[in-house]
C-alpha cells in the first residue's frame, strides 16, 4: 500500500511495473509525468527496451492488476518550473499535470482492455489544490481519500 507525491509518484510506478507483486495498492498524486505503458516507446517514456537498459522486465498484465488513484490539483495545470517540458513529453503526455494523468490513465485502461484485464486505474482531482503539498492537505478530505483507497 503505497502513496506517492510528485516525484515520489513518479518513482511509484515506475517500481510498481517492475515490481508489481510488492505493490497491492498505489496512490500517485501529482507526477509530473510518466512512463507510459506502450511497447512502442522506449523507456522512460515507455516501456520498450533500449541499449542503455537491453535487460528491462515489465510485469504489465500484473501491473495492471494494481488498484491506482492518480490524484491531481484542480489547479495543477501550470507550466512550474519543476514540470519535465522536454518537448517529447509535452507532445506524447501534455502540457501540464491534470494532461499528462488524464492521457496515462487512459492508456492504462486501454492497455487492461487489451490483456483482458479490468486496470483499476482512476483519476480524481482536488479541489482548490496546486502543485503544493500543503494546498493538498488544505483539503481536508485529501488525507482520507488516500487512506480509504489504500486500505478499503
Amino acid at each position: 500500500h503505497m502513496f506517492g507525491f510528485s516525484g515520489g509518484g513518479q518513482f511509484l510506478h515506475r517500481y510498481a511495473m517492475f515490481y508489481p507483486k510488492r505493490v497491492a495498492r498505489m496512490v500517485l498524486a501529482a507526477p509530473g509525468w510518466y512512463t507510459f505503458p506502450d511497447p512502442d516507446q522506449k523507456y522512460p517514456y515507455g516501456i520498450k527496451s533500449t541499449q542503455e537498459w537491453p535487460n528491462l522486465k515489465f510485469a504489465m498484465e500484473k501491473f495492471l492488476q494494481i488498484p491506482t488513484l492518480v490524484l491531481t490539483g484542480e489547479e495543477d495545470d501550470l507550466r512550474d518550473k519543476d514540470l519535465n517540458k522536454d518537448r517529447k513529453i509535452d507532445c506524447y503526455q501534455g502540457l501540464n499535470r491534470i494532461e499528462r494523468a488524464e492521457r496515462w490513465t487512459a492508456a492504462a485502461r486501454a492497455l487492461g482492455r487489451s490483456y483482458d484485464v479490468f486496470a483499476d486505474f482512476r483519476l480524481e482531482s482536488v479541489p482548490n489544490a496546486n502543485h503544493a503539498y500543503e494546498s493538498y492537505l488544505a483539503h481536508p478530505p485529501f488525507a482520507e481519500q488516500v487512506f480509504d483507497f489504500l486500505f478499503e
